[in-house]
């Protein structure tokens, strides 16, 4: 499966993984939870309120998450990959600047 993602968020992470948020950002894919805006506050509460509700969550793709990646739970998006332990999928309906 291939993706471009313009945000990733990953749901049940371990505490290190190989795509730890700083991974993908090294490679220029925006995780959520590595950096977003200026606003740190509001990101970490943002991305523990979409952490909390879930990678199936309407949220999620209102906030722009286009690629979720899970740990032991189910992607919700089509043609999920399993890679290094985590279950990778692309999130169709989400919604991408100028909203």
């Amino acid at each position: 499966m291939a993706l471009t993602p313009h945000r990733v968020l990953a749901f049940g992470a371990p505490g290190w993984w190989a795509g730890s948020p700083d991974q993908p950002a090294a490679s220029g894919v925006p995780d959520l939870t590595m950096f977003s805006s200026l606003d740190l506050r509001a990101t970490d509460d943002l991305g523990r309120s979409l952490l909390a509700a879930g990678p199936d969550s309407t949220a999620v793709g209102a906030a722009g998450i286009d690629v979720a990646v899970t740990h032991d739970a189910p992607c919700p998006g089509p043609q999920p990959t399993v890679a290094d332990g985590a279950t990778i999928c692309g999130i169709p309906d989400a919604l991408h600047p100028p909203y």
